[in-house]
């Protein structure tokens, strides 16, 4: 499974992928800037959403692109 994430400060839109590289869902969760907000508000916005959290195990690369 390959994640991307576009965000911004605020939304990020993720496209899941899975090893076939089809798309596995399209979902958004609110902003994440780095430079912004801190550690514990990113990981409360990212595990907001029960999709991310349900392939979180099969993950295996993650590519984020940012404001920031």
């Amino acid at each position: 499974m390959i994640l991307v994430a576009d965000s911004g400060s605020t939304k990020t839109s993720w496209i899941a992928l899975n090893s076939k590289g089809e798309t596995f869902f399209k979902i958004e969760t609110k902003g994440l800037n780095p430079a912004v907000f801190d550690k514990k508000t990113l990981y409360e916005r990212i595990t907001s959403k029960k999709e991310l959290n349900e392939v979180k195990n099969e993950v295996k690369r993650i590519f984020f692109y940012g404001a920031g």
